[in-house]
């Protein structure tokens, strides 16, 4: 078992607590092949869902300029 698997960032409208969004990031590994992986868990009531493919889009995008995936 290992500590420190994720991080989650919640995000509260103000004054509604309960009805929060968040976003989860997890650094994993595949036991068959060693390779490392992100998943990330994006959790809200937006239903634009085309607006938020790309923003995922241009953010994976980002990160492998970035580390050179």
């Amino acid at each position: 078992h290992r500590i420190n698997q994720y991080v989650k960032f919640e995000f509260y409208e103000d004054g509604e607590e309960d009805d929060k969004s968040y976003v989860e990031i997890h650094l994993d590994e595949n036991e068959i092949t060693q390779s490392m992986y992100v998943k990330v868990v994006d959790y809200s009531d937006y239903d634009d869902e085309q607006e938020q493919y790309e923003l995922w889009s241009e953010l994976v995008n980002n990160l492998k300029d970035i580390v050179g995936g």
